[in-house]
C-alpha cells in the first residue's frame, strides 16, 4: 500500500501532469481565440480528459502529503502549501458540480423570483426559484452627453424574503452587485418595449467560491 501511495505521490508524475495541463490550457486558449468560449469549454476546459488530469493531480498532491506523514515542524511550509492546493481543488469541484446560474428578467413595477438558464439561441434550459423575490421599482439608464449611447444603467429594486416576508431596498448597478442568502445578482442588460423598461440580472450561487478563496489565502501564507 505504501509503495502504491509513493508511486502516486511521485514528483515526476506531478511534473508530467503539470506539463500536460499547460499544453491543454494553451490549446484551449488558441481554440477559444479562433472559435468561441463554449467550444473551448466543451473540447478542453470541461472535457472528461482535462477534468481527469486535474483529478489525478489532486490525488498526487494528497498522496504526497500522506507519504510524508508524520510531518513535523520542519515540514509546516510543505503541508500548508499542499493543503492549500487541495482546498483550491475541492472548491473548484464544488463550483463545477454545485454552481447555479442564470438570468432574472423583471419589468418595472413587477416582481419575480424565477431564474432561467438559457442557451445562445434563447432556449430555456432550466429554471430555479430564488428564496426571495426581486421587484423592479425603477430602471435608470444614463447616456453619454449629446448621444443615445448608454454609459451605464442601474436597477432600484425591493428584495422580499419569501420565508419571512421582510423586505429591503437595494440598488444594483455595473460593478455593484447584490449579495443575499448566498446568491449574487449582477446588472447584466436591459430591455425597452413600448415605453416600458425591464432589467436583466445575471444570477449565480457558487458554493465553492469561499473554499477557493481560503485556498488562495493559505497558499499566499
Amino acid at each position: 500500500m505504501k509503495r502504491f501511495v509513493d508511486t502516486l505521490a511521485s514528483l515526476k508524475l506531478a511534473v508530467v501532469l503539470l506539463v500536460v495541463l499547460l499544453i491543454g490550457l494553451s490549446a484551449g486558449t488558441i481554440l477559444e481565440s479562433r472559435t468561441d468560449a463554449a467550444t473551448a469549454g466543451r473540447l478542453v476546459y470541461y472535457s472528461w480528459w482535462f477534468l481527469g488530469l486535474q483529478g489525478l493531480l489532486c490525488v498526487n498532491v494528497a498522496c504526497s502529503l500522506a507519504s510524508h506523514f508524520p510531518w513535523g515542524n520542519k515540514r509546516i511550509g510543505f503541508v500548508v502549501t499542499h493543503a492549500s492546493l487541495l482546498l483550491i481543488f475541492v472548491g473548484a469541484a464544488l463550483t463545477y458540480f454545485g454552481k447555479t446560474e442564470g438570468q432574472l428578467g423583471v419589468w418595472e413595477g413587477q416582481a419575480s423570483s424565477t431564474v432561467e438558464r438559457v442557451d445562445e439561441k434563447g432556449t430555456v434550459l432550466a429554471k430555479h426559484e430564488l428564496p426571495f423575490s426581486v421587484k423592479l421599482e425603477d430602471f435608470v439608464l444614463d447616456t453619454y452627453p449629446g448621444t443615445m449611447r448608454p454609459s451605464g444603467f442601474a436597477s432600484q429594486v425591493v428584495v422580499t424574503d419569501l420565508d419571512t416576508g421582510k423586505s429591503f431596498p437595494s440598488r444594483i448597478y455595473m460593478n455593484g452587485p447584490l449579495h443575499h442568502r448566498g446568491w449574487s445578482l449582477f446588472q447584466s442588460s436591459y430591455q425597452q418595449q413600448e415605453g416600458r423598461e425591464a432589467t436583466v440580472l445575471s444570477v449565480s450561487k457558487d458554493p465553492g467560491q469561499l473554499v477557493v478563496f481560503a485556498g488562495y489565502a493559505t497558499l499566499v501564507l
